[in-house]
């Protein structure tokens, strides 16, 4: 789900993530080498026959056909691959047959080992961890996730404060603080705490100016796209208002007061009020 959220995090887990789970899972590494993080090229295979079966026992299952006409140590794990793409797909059970048909004796693995079965993964649940473990940090990067985690029970003002100013103290570079403090907001909406961000930063060397945030841009885009497949006045002023609406949903659902939502969207006040009648905000 690439979004705004995501290439935050992508980046600045790529610096602490390694660390931070070494901290939850207590090892050690000895050496690490970056792989691929795509695999649609490793994914992207036809298979050989597949059909959803079901029985005269009411048994339905997926039987999946692979025909092989020489050995092939890899099988196994390309049947493995198989398995789990058809069932995330069709979430019923799956029956995997090879049928060799090759001139030398069949010679393949047809079962995995113990350590080569997924029977489940580990879960990190971050809003569960004390915000102060990751306050306590003095990387940046870090610093930010106690944003996401639990605030037991503290005051949202207080626990951004903390935030950022700590963000302050470890980064000294006017430019680091700037992006530190933008991702900061961004993230804060998962937590709805965006407008208690935007509050706080009023003493906080951050330039930000609301024409540049992400719901806003995407509201006028649509707003103008909307407008013009209209083709009339009405139709613009419409659109332009429309385009708004999805900004307006969030700033509200953060705890904007409605009149600094009327003055940054630059609509009367009742419109601000009727939109939130009709999405019960």
């Amino acid at each position: 789900m690439p979004n705004q959220y995501d290439s935050i995090l992508r980046e600045n887990f790529s610096k602490i993530l390694l660390p931070f789970i070494q901290r939850r899972f207590n090892f050690e590494i000895l050496t690490e080498e970056d792989l691929p993080e795509n695999l649609q090229k490793t994914v992207n295979r036809q298979m050989d026959f597949v059909k959803r079966i079901t029985t005269k026992q009411q048994e339905e299952f997926i039987l999946h056909v692979e025909f092989q006409t020489q050995n092939d140590p890899k099988i196994i794990f390309r049947m493995n691959l198989y398995h789990a793409l058809l069932l995330e797909k069709y979430q019923l059970p799956i029956r995997s047959v090879v049928l060799y048909i090759g001139a030398k004796q069949a010679q393949m693995r047809s079962e995995l080992h113990p350590e080569e079965i997924m029977t489940g993964f580990k879960l990190v649940d971050l809003p569960s961890i004390d915000h102060q473990e990751f306050l306590n940090s003095d990387i940046p990067e870090e610093i930010i996730l106690a944003i996401l985690a639990d605030h037991q029970g503290d005051d949202p003002v207080k626990v951004m404060q903390s935030i950022q100013h700590r963000l302050i103290a470890v980064e000294n570079d006017p430019t680091e603080q700037q992006k530190f403090l933008q991702q900061l907001r961004v993230l804060s909406r998962i937590r709805k705490l965006e407008y208690v961000f935007s509050e706080n930063a009023k003493d906080m060397p951050l330039t930000f100016d609301i024409k540049e945030d992400h719901f806003y841009q995407k509201g006028v885009a649509e707003g103008k796209t909307e407008g013009r497949a209209e083709g009339r006045v009405e139709g613009k002023a419409e659109g332009k208002i429309e385009g708004k609406i999805e900004m307006i949903i969030n700033l509200l659902s953060e705890g904007m007061p409605i009149k600094k939502i009327a003055t940054i969207a630059d609509l009367p006040i009742d419109q601000i009020q009727e939109i939130k009648k009709q999405h019960k905000l």
